[in-house]
C-alpha cells in the first residue's frame, strides 16, 4: 500500500497496486477554513484577513557597534586595518617591536600575530599587550615554552584602529 496526500492534511489517498484500488479517508474534521479554502469541501472557503494589529514596545536597546571618539563624525571614527609581513631577530628573551607602516590616529583596537614560516613549526609568535600607536612588540617561544632567543623569523600581522 502506497500513502499520498491530496488536498490537505485532513484527507488521505490509499492506493494499492496490487488490487489496482484507491480509497480517500478522512483523517480528522476539517478546520472552520475547509479544506485550504477549497470550495466544495466541509467548511467553505476562508474568510476575509483581519486587520494589523499596533505596534508593540520597543525592546531593549542592544550593545554598540565600534565607535570612534565621542562626537568625532571624521575619518578617526572609521576603523582601519593594517598588514602586513616583519622579518627579523628577537632579542635574548625572544622579544621583537614591529612598527606600523602608517601610526593609527586615535586608538588600537586588536593585533594579530602569527609565525609566517611554514618550515619553522616548532616557533609560536604572540603580540603582547603593550600596544601603541606606531607599533606592538611580539614574544616568541618554542613549543617547549621556552624564549626563542636571538631567532631569526617572519611574523604575519593584522591590526586594526582608529
Amino acid at each position: 500500500m502506497s500513502e499520498i496526500n491530496v488536498i490537505s492534511t485532513t484527507q488521505r489517498l490509499i492506493v494499492d497496486p496490487a488490487s489496482y484500488s484507491v480509497a480517500i479517508i478522512q483523517t480528522g474534521p476539517a478546520g472552520p477554513r475547509g479544506l485550504d479554502g477549497i470550495p466544495g469541501t466541509p467548511g467553505g472557503p476562508p474568510g476575509p484577513q483581519g486587520e494589523i494589529g499596533p505596534q508593540g514596545p520597543a525592546g531593549p536597546q542592544g550593545p554598540q557597534g565600534i565607535q570612534g571618539p565621542k562626537g568625532d563624525t571624521g575619518p578617526a571614527a572609521t576603523p582601519t586595518v593594517q598588514a602586513g609581513t616583519w622579518v627579523g631577530n628577537t632579542d635574548a628573551n625572544g622579544y621583537a617591536n614591529i612598527m606600523f607602516p602608517r601610526a593609527f590616529a586615535t586608538s588600537i583596537m586588536s593585533v594579530v600575530a602569527c609565525n609566517g614560516d611554514y618550515g619553522n613549526t616548532g616557533i609560536l609568535i604572540s603580540p603582547t599587550m603593550d600596544w601603541s600607536l606606531t607599533g606592538f612588540p611580539i614574544r616568541a617561544v618554542f613549543v617547549s615554552n621556552a624564549a626563542a632567543a636571538q631567532a631569526m623569523l617572519r611574523c604575519n600581522w593584522v591590526a586594526v584602529g582608529t
